[in-house]
């Protein structure tokens, strides 16, 4: 039985944003991939308005914060400690976290975890969490500007006061449109990785005006989870590699087996995966 490297030397574009590929492009170089980094978005703080700072003062008028992203743990603390000078929530304040990375970074700055969902995904995730919100408790939701609405909906048809809060903003990344636009012509790419709808509507976006799916034909288009994925469909592609579990481990996983499978045949092999030292959303 020989030890066998499906992703060895595939050229897989990593689309989201720069400091987050990092550790991703680190897991395809352990599966001995060559990733490409383009990133078609970047995420920055919302300005601090009089209007916001206000929210963040109030904070304590909440019983419930919810945190569906690493992003928005992140410019949500750096927030709150800019607006009051603390980097603490409100002792009475319950948290809710979807998905295991979320939760860690919680966890790794002191917060306690109260709710974490049975499924990784948004919608069961606000269905799941109104059975533990009482009646008359109040929810603030930390959100990026291109955030699904569905999970404030959910709540607020179980009649629960949610107050969404905007505190980083994505954006189009025009920089790496040339960029972008010489790979995707080169037809030399084997996986074309999405991570979020946003990065998908950035793709399309950056290259308006090419034929760009005659382009990517026969390339394997992977997404991080079923919402990426129906981004994806939605704009005319067809995506192969969609993990049970919505994280970039999983992914990584995902795309070994989807390309040992089409490329080993019958052959005895061992699908060698990256070491969980490296491994962790």
């Amino acid at each position: 039985m020989t030890k066998s490297y499906p992703l060895q030397g595939k050229r897989i574009v990593i689309t989201r944003e720069k400091q987050q590929a990092k550790e991703f492009a680190e897991k395809l170089k352990q599966a001995k991939s060559i990733p490409i980094t383009i990133p078609l978005i970047t995420i920055d703080a919302v300005e601090k308005t009089k209007e916001l700072r206000e929210q963040v003062r109030n904070i304590a008028s909440y019983q419930w914060i919810v945190f569906t992203s690493k992003n928005a743990v992140t410019y949500f603390f750096d927030l709150l400690q800019a607006v009051t000078k603390q980097y603490a929530l409100p002792k009475h304040m319950k948290v809710a976290a979807i998905g295991s990375k979320t939760k860690k970074v919680l966890e790794t700055i002191g917060v306690h975890v109260h709710f974490v969902p049975s499924v990784f995904e948004g919608d069961a995730f606000a269905t799941e969490l109104t059975e533990h919100i009482q009646s008359g408790e109040r929810v603030l939701f930390p959100k990026g500007n291109l955030a699904r609405s569905s999970i404030t909906e959910i709540m607020q048809k179980h009649h629960i006061d949610v107050k969404d809060l905007i505190v980083y903003e994505t954006k189009e990344n025009r920089r790496s449109q040339e960029g972008l636009q010489e790979v995707i012509a080169m037809k030399q790419i084997d996986v074309l990785t999405f991570s979020s709808p946003s990065t998908v509507r950035a793709f399309v976006s950056l290259l308006e005006g090419i034929e760009w799916k005659q382009q990517i034909e026969g390339i394997h288009i992977a997404c991080i989870g079923p919402v990426t994925e129906q981004a994806a469909i939605e704009y005319g592609m067809k995506p192969t590699i969609v993990p049970a579990v919505y994280t970039f481990d999983e992914l990584v996983k995902e795309m070994i087996n989807k390309i040992g499978k089409k490329e080993r045949g019958n052959d005895d092999v061992t699908i060698s995966t990256p070491s969980s030292s490296t491994s962790k959303r």
